[in-house]
């Protein structure tokens, strides 16, 4: 975007994040992973030099597989790193962290032995170290060495993050890729002169999809069959419950109605686990409805049903432009419910809740993001977020069962699209998901 002297601006991390990921999704080899990843880490921070470790396959060592910004074959305090020893890489690898070192000498104060181990003096100031990881199995480590001291940001750490993050996927899909073709190749020369054995193959490859969709049905017939067969003992717990209470004459003991009240609690938590069960069977089993849906006019009707929950509390609304998109419109209503309900929840203890909403679009999607300056979740357990039952908050600190943003993920999956999350803690949150753009 042209700055206000008429020139280019540098393009935000974000944007590049975005190029990166863009160009990751093209990336077939390994040697293109990286390529694709050291020179946008090195332009963004403005390094000197940005180098790939990866393990090696059976032994300890860290090899360097690519580098840029420094002579090939050069020395390098890096080279001769082991999975194992006292240097920033294992280390790095052993605390499961990135580790900044921002002024000269920093790194060989903490690590004296790795000049003399590498036989290289460290011809750099500061120096950024990002662990990777594939299938929680250690891959390497993404280094940037800069010549200048350099204080790392928050969206810079955050950057570096998510790129070596990418980094390892990428290369996990590629090394993934790599290996299917070459099993492929081998399987296809040994089926040349038996396509009686491939047709067999295929044969049982459709009756095993078959199977496994009726499996999933039949798991979903279940959930639902046992949810409605709950009910029923549950009604009488309650039931039974109400009668007890009455029949007993005498005012009760502090103890017993202490007992009273954790079985209705108990019974009254049961019947909504009921419900969410059901409510997510449903969503699985409910065809589609695509129809064109203005989103803007939808997110309009939400508000106006969660009014009663901000009737009593000071809640500002920010809400963007929205487009219309094609969607079941019933479905996408529970999402915009969810991820505003969950919105107003965790910003409750704020004096005054300020909610956001935007549509971006970008190639092939709409993305829709929500932010709320409520108290947030700790970013290291945000794929757990989207998992049914899972909670980053204790029960008694807001209530819910830790199936609403399970649900959102189902239905944004079911349309093409994808769901994600960020958020610091006491910091606020912005809940994410995108919908597919019909050419």
């Amino acid at each position: 975007m042209p700055d206000h002297h008429g020139t280019l601006a540098p393009p935000t991390l974000s944007e590049r994040l975005q190029e990166v990921t863009e160009a990751l999704a093209a990336t077939r080899m390994q040697e293109g992973v990286f390529e694709v990843i050291l020179q946008p880490a090195r332009e963004a921070l403005d390094a000197r030099a940005a180098t790939v470790l990866l393990a090696g396959r059976g032994g300890l060592h860290l090899e360097r597989v690519a580098m840029t910004g420094q002579p090939e074959g050069g020395a390098s305090i890096w080279h001769g790193a082991m999975l194992e020893d006292d240097g920033p890489a294992a280390d790095a690898l052993a605390q499961r962290r990135p580790l900044f070192f921002e002024h000269e000498g920093e790194l060989t104060q903490k690590y004296p032995s790795v000049e003399a181990r590498s036989g290289a003096t460290a011809p750099v100031v500061a120096t950024a170290v990002l662990p990777m990881f594939l299938d929680d199995r250690p891959l390497g480590v993404l280094v940037l060495d800069f010549l200048e001291p350099h204080k790392f940001t928050k969206d810079e750490q955050r950057f570096l993050r998510t790129l070596a993050a990418q980094c390892a996927i990428a290369f996990g899909r590629a090394r993934l890729l790599r290996d299917l073709e070459s099993r492929v190749t081998e399987r296809t020369i040994q089926l040349e002169s038996q396509n009686d054995v491939l047709e067999a193959q295929h044969a049982e490859l459709t009756s095993r999809s078959e199977a496994l969709r009726l499996a999933n049905e039949e798991l979903d017939a279940f959930a639902m069959s046992v949810s409605h067969d709950l009910r029923a003992p549950l009604r009488h717990i309650t039931g039974f419950l109400g009668l007890l209470r009455r029949s007993l004459d005498a005012p009760l003991s502090e103890k017993s109605e202490r007992y009273l009240g954790l079985v209705d609690e108990a019974a009254t938590r049961m019947n909504t686990l009921i419900d969410a069960m059901l409510d997510l069977s449903r969503t699985s089993r409910q065809p589609l409805r695509l129809t064109p849906v203005d989103v803007g006019e939808l997110l309009s009707s939400v508000q106006a049903a969660l009014q009663p929950d901000t009737a009593q509390r000071q809640v500002s609304w920010n809400v963007g432009p929205m487009p219309v998109v094609t969607a079941d419109p019933e479905l996408l209503r529970q999402v915009l419910v969810n991820l505003l309900s969950n919105a107003l929840k965790y910003s409750q203890p704020r004096t005054e809740t300020h909610i956001s909403v935007c549509a971006e679009q970008r190639p092939g999607e709409w993305v829709f993001q929500i932010t709320d300056n409520g108290v947030g979740f700790d970013p290291r357990y945000a794929g757990k977020l989207f998992t049914v039952f899972q909670r980053l908050h204790r029960p008694e600190a807001f209530e819910g069962i830790g199936v609403g943003l399970a649900n959102v993920r189902r239905i944004v999956l079911r349309h093409g699209g994808r769901v994600w999350a960020e958020g610091q803690e006491d910091q606020g949150a912005t809940f994410s998901f995108s919908l597919p753009r019909p050419r």
